[in-house]
């Protein structure tokens, strides 16, 4: 019950105050609905209710080696979500459309400014809400898939649009899973900063306007997904691994 109030809250409220047009102000109006009802709501809640933050939220430093991982599944990600897209963009005009729109966002001369607003903040927000509060409040006895499959529907719901609904919950997967394994949330954070940050670069790269299938005009090579898969699958294992000799020293 409790999941559910708060995501309906964060959805509602962050869907009626979203900024419609591309500016830096509007950048920086997102950048404050991030911190405020996307991060704020789970850590208020946790406030009220007596939770302790670290424990709920799994609020736990990492090794460098369990970092280097995060960030190559990240990168391992992306062209399974390039493949997503370009599928989706086959059936009609409205994903293109919606592409243009998020390049828009995505592009501007300040690029720090654009990587802190449309990258590294929504990681931090999202994942404290949808792997730190979400998915651990699911957690219990015999329900880690059930938990790990509805965090990431309400991830995907979260992104406001049928054609964002699949690539976000597959996303979403990935980084519960992650947070699940190492029983950090920071891995699941690097993760998602890099997909976000790759999403950057490729909008204000020139260079990536040569390769197709990154911008969406071409399917994703099967060698690229054949690869990219094998190093989700060795680097999850590994990132369990790690997390096993760990706790095996704790």
């Amino acid at each position: 019950m409790r999941v559910g109030l708060v995501f309906l809250w964060v959805l509602t409220v962050s869907a009626w105050l979203a900024p419609r047009e591309v500016s830096e102000a509007a950048r920086a109006q997102a950048a404050a609905l991030q911190i405020l009802i996307v991060a704020g709501t789970p850590l208020l809640f946790a406030k009220l209710a007596g939770f302790r933050r670290q424990a709920l939220f799994q609020l736990r430093t990492i090794p460098p080696f369990q970092a280097g991982l995060a960030i190559l599944l990240g990168l391992c990600l992306v062209p399974w979500l390039e493949a997503v897209h370009y599928l989706q963009g086959q059936l009609g005009g409205e994903a293109a459309e919606l592409q243009q729109r998020a390049q828009s966002w995505l592009q501007g001369p300040h690029l720090a400014w654009i990587l802190l607003t449309m990258a590294l903040l929504p990681a931090l927000c999202e994942e404290l809400l949808f792997r730190g509060f979400i998915l651990n409040q699911l957690l219990g006895p015999g329900t880690r898939a059930q938990a790990i499959l509805v965090s990431a529907v309400l991830f995907g719901i979260f992104h406001r649009h049928m054609l964002l609904i699949l690539p976000a919950s597959l996303a979403g997967i990935l980084f519960a899973v992650m947070v699940h394994r190492s029983r950090s949330l920071a891995p699941a954070i690097l993760a998602h900063f890099t997909v976000n940050g790759c999403g950057v670069a490729l909008s204000n790269w020139q260079a990536a306007a040569s390769i197709a299938w990154l911008v969406g005009a071409a399917p994703v090579p099967a060698g690229v997904l054949a690869a990219s898969g094998i190093g989700l699958v060795v680097f999850g294992k590994l990132l369990r691994k790690r997390q096993t000799a760990n706790a095996e020293k704790n």
